[in-house]
């Protein structure tokens, strides 16, 4: 798997509400609860930065470890 580079700098360079509301679509979409997803986007600086540092190994080894049917619902959702 090839991760696009240029459209992850894009999601990246969201501004935060954006942001926020692309991250906690996809993740509502995986199963994830609010509270969980709050407390995750409390400091959105940080979490840019993480995914940011990510290596494209590190990426594709969080993806393969996502059940496929939620997978499947999280890129629908990221790529809306």
């Amino acid at each position: 798997m090839q991760i696009d580079t240029s459209k992850l700098k894009n999601f990246l360079s969201l501004n935060d509400d954006d942001f926020k509301q692309k991250i906690s679509e996809a993740a509502k979409a995986g199963g994830v609860e609010d509270a969980q997803i709050s407390n995750m986007l409390k400091d959105v600086k940080n979490v840019k930065q993480t995914i940011g540092n990510l290596s494209e190994q590190d990426i594709v080894n969080a993806i393969n470890s996502i059940d496929s049917t939620k997978l499947e619902s999280l890129i629908k959702n990221i790529k809306k």
